[in-house]
């Protein structure tokens, strides 16, 4: 028998997932809308209420990626 309420995998923590989406410049009303969640679902991420799921830590992640990417590219220039 499975147990339905074990955890999942902590993919992000809950500060490194808002540290990570302030540094790019990103609202919590932008990560709703990219992932089709209200922006009280990801405070709760944040503040550690309910786990970061994948997907929104992939987000910050390829978020924070472009960003430095840009950055890289226009101080070259």
């Amino acid at each position: 028998m499975t147990d339905t309420n074990a955890r999942q995998p902590v993919t992000m923590s809950a500060a490194e997932f808002k540290t990570r989406r302030e540094a790019t410049g990103a609202t919590q009303q932008w990560v709703a809308r990219q992932l089709g969640h209200t922006t009280g679902t990801v405070n709760r991420w944040e503040s550690g209420k309910c786990p970061v799921p994948v997907v929104a830590a992939n987000l910050v992640r390829e978020t924070d990626q472009s960003q430095l990417k840009e950055r890289s590219q226009g101080s070259s220039r």
